[in-house]
């Protein structure tokens, strides 16, 4: 594969503790990573799921669903924010803050019974079972729906961006 050429840009003015002038620093770029108007382009890391707070809210359910006895909620949601991939759990309602909902039951677990506890057996430990089993799919899921070429939750340019 062949290499773009190099191209010069000023990127920033770099300000000496000890003059008050600005001095411009030239930086070597390669022509990939000069955008359309000649600005160079941060590289950006992808986000990710993050798995501790997805592992965090199943927990919570857990714990609230099997408090005083099995009663499974079929409005709690796990909660997925676009802004840096954090989940929480949270009561279904119209999503304002670039969110998307999974339902617990029945959407990530459609198997009944699957959030119940057995005896003996911890919410994080049942937690962390479950999140093994829908970790895979999950990732998958949340980068479609946050895609803004898919018919998701984005369908274009972010607003927040």
């Amino acid at each position: 594969m062949k290499q773009a050429p190099a191209i010069d840009v000023e990127r920033a003015f770099i300000h000496s503790p000890n003059s008050q002038s600005a001095q411009p620093e030239r930086v070597e770029k390669s022509a990939s990573e000069v955008g359309v108007l000649g600005r160079a382009v941060e590289s950006v890391e992808p986000k990710n799921l993050d798995r501790a707070s997805v592992l965090y809210a199943i927990k919570d359910y857990i714990v609230q669903v099997n408090f005083r006895g099995y009663n499974p909620d079929r409005r709690k949601v796990l909660s997925v924010r676009r802004t840096d991939r954090t989940a929480w759990l949270r009561n279904a309602v119209i999503p304002v803050r670039w969110e998307v909902y999974y339902y617990i039951e029945g959407e990530l677990f459609p198997n009944e019974g699957a959030t119940r506890l057995a005896a003996g057996q911890s919410p994080q430990d049942l937690a962390e079972k479950l999140v093994d089993q829908i970790w895979d799919d999950l990732v998958l899921w949340s980068g479609f729906d946050f895609t803004p070429s898919s018919f998701g939750l984005n369908r274009g340019k972010y607003a927040d961006e």
